[in-house]
């Protein structure tokens, strides 16, 4: 009795290691397959609170109050890491993408540049700056169209960020694409908002915290859940097999 049940069970073994190698192969084909799909884009989300409004707002007929303490959230978003890379080298590269969510709305803008290093704002009737870590990033059209054709949807003026931080932050280029970078940049986090094109309406926010929004490739989501798929059908399928066998061995025992 005991040799035959090891033999069922030898090869019951080898049967779900074999399947289990199978399931591995097959996702080690997607995910190769995924490589070779364009680069997932980056997307980083923040908090802020506008601090500070100028203008006559109410001309503007906004369809939420523009006031100071007002809380909303936005994002960036790239292409993928190397058209950040791009944009904040001056070499030419498509412009991203600037969501802000206030209030029931969404408003979008565009990024078509951006500095690193430069210190960030400076006054000059002020004391020299402090060497300091920075990233700015904004917009500029060489034929004053502002705002960028955004499909027919709404969108602001001009969206510019100041993030500067303790020399030594950002010391390459590539520190860039750590949102904890972007974190770290605590001596001025500044948004600055023009709703027309003439800048008569604008504001400034604080930025609390970036955080990055996964963007898994279409290909890796499927890949995850074929997997997810095939481990549930295997373990549900050995276990309904082993019920029958121990049902069958009750009714029937061997010696």
């Amino acid at each position: 009795m005991h040799d035959f049940r090891f033999r069922i069970c030898g090869r019951r073994v080898l049967r779900v290691q074999g399947l289990l190698f199978c399931g591995a192969v097959v996702l080690a084909i997607l995910l190769g397959w995924c490589s070779l799909l364009p680069a997932a884009p980056v997307t980083f989300r923040f908090d802020a609170e506008i601090s500070e409004v100028q203008g006559d707002v109410v001309a503007l007929n906004l369809p939420f109050p523009l006031e100071v303490g007002l809380s909303f959230t936005g994002q960036y978003e790239f292409q993928s890491e190397q058209h950040l890379l791009n944009l904040v080298a001056g070499l030419p590269t498509n412009e991203a993408l600037v969501r802000l969510f206030i209030g029931n709305s969404e408003l979008l803008a565009a990024t078509n540049f951006g500095i690193l290093n430069d210190g960030g704002p400076k006054d000059i009737n002020g004391p020299p700056t402090v060497p300091s870590s920075s990233i700015s990033l904004g917009y500029f059209s060489l034929t004053d169209v502002f705002p960028p054709d955004l499909g027919g949807r709404r969108g602001v003026a001009g969206v510019g960020l100041t993030l500067v931080g303790p020399l030594g932050v950002l010391s390459v280029p590539e520190d860039i694409l750590s949102v904890a970078v972007w974190n770290e940049l605590t001596i001025l986090r500044q948004l600055g908002l023009n709703f027309d094109r003439l800048g008569t309406v604008s504001a400034r926010a604080t930025i609390g915290n970036f955080v990055e929004v996964p963007e898994p490739s279409s290909m890796q989501l499927f890949a995850a859940i074929l997997m997810g798929i095939g481990c549930y059908r295997l373990y549900f399928t050995e276990r309904n097999k082993e019920f029958h066998r121990k049902r069958a061995f009750n009714v029937f025992p061997w010696s």
